[in-house]
């Protein structure tokens, strides 16, 4: 299976290298719908503290520019 591909891991398995980013997508696709909820259950809610106590550490002002980068749903 694994003739013209490399293998590499995808959680307790082997996987040929070219098709990990689509079986990615497909576990990230699949929970989307329910990512906050997860994260609520997951984190018991710290996760919201956690984000609102970083963006007020930034301080920002009003018309500032700013990146969110895998910050979740929003």
């Amino acid at each position: 299976a694994f003739l013209h591909s490399h293998a590499t891991s995808f959680g307790f398995k082997q996987v040929r290298e070219d098709e990990k980013s689509k079986l990615v997508g497909n576990v990230f696709s699949s929970v989307a719908s329910s990512y906050d909820v997860m994260n609520d259950l997951m984190s018991a809610g710290l996760h919201r503290l956690w984000k609102d106590r970083l963006i007020s550490k930034l301080n920002p002002f009003p018309g500032m520019k700013h990146l969110d980068v895998a910050g979740g749903t929003g």
